[in-house]
């Protein structure tokens, strides 16, 4: 508005011959341009968008980072004892209890899960079968128990046949037993010099006729305690891994 009226002024003097028509143009011109809208209020604006989007991201990043910290601090507590995390395994992820793939079972440390749960894990015992040791005593920790799963085998040996291993569950101690017996119905381990009645025992499957762990859990015998994997047969150099379900005694 005040540059209109000091354009009217202008003209009154142009029109009262007090200023010439170049003059009128000359400063109308300048009149014009001092008044231009500034642009310094558009750049402010700008400026202020710019520094909220800033402190939005900010913020974002502060959540995700506080979310980060928790979920690891809730890891840390269930590893501990502290607390129980009860997430669940992705849906497209097999149920180690309920599947055959021995690469599967073996998935989060050996964890064996049920329904997203963790029931148990995997334990794996190795010993090289040879021509002085044909067995190998193990003890399952107390307050837990093993289901006998499959084994696998490695010949290092070149042997022309392969035994399937017996698990042997009851010692004997009955040092006064007769020769043929002895010899018929003993394994002697010497590690640990004790002795195993390969009379009561179980054979242990092969992978290949490994189904599930809810399979082996329904059909096998859970063992606690001192046990013994025997091997009849003059075959050496066999190396022997074997798979168990270990769980606690509840």
């Amino acid at each position: 508005m005040d540059s209109i009226e000091e354009i009217k002024k202008l003209k009154a003097l142009l029109d009262q011959g007090a200023i010439n028509d170049v003059e009128f143009q000359r400063l109308k011109s300048s009149l014009l341009s001092n008044n231009q809208p500034s642009t310094f209020g558009s750049s402010e604006r700008k400026v202020r968008q710019n520094s909220k989007s800033k402190r939005g991201k900010g913020l974002i990043y502060f959540f995700i980072t506080l979310l980060v910290f928790a979920l690891l601090v809730l890891v840390y507590l269930n590893k501990k004892g502290t607390i129980k995390l009860n997430f669940n395994i992705l849906s497209n992820q097999k149920e180690n209890i309920n599947s055959n793939n021995i690469d599967s079972l073996k998935l989060f440390d050996n964890n064996i899960y049920n329904k997203g749960l963790v029931v148990g894990k995997l334990v794996i015992i190795e010993f090289v079968k040879n021509s002085n040791q044909y067995g190998h005593v193990f003890n399952i920790p107390k307050e837990k128990m093993w289901t006998p799963l499959f084994f696998k085998y490695e010949d290092l040996g070149n042997n022309y046949s392969i035994k399937i291993p017996e698990l042997l569950t009851e010692q004997n101690e009955n040092q006064r037993i007769g020769r043929d017996y002895f010899y018929m119905n003993i394994y002697d381990d010497k590690a640990t010099n004790t002795w195993w009645e390969k009379g009561i025992s179980t054979y242990f499957q092969e992978q290949k006729d490994f189904k599930s762990i809810k399979l082996s859990m329904r059909t096998k015998k859970a063992i606690s305690g001192k046990n013994a994997i025997y091997v009849q047969g003059y075959e050496t150099n066999v190396k022997y891994i074997f798979y168990f379900f270990e769980e606690s005694i509840r």
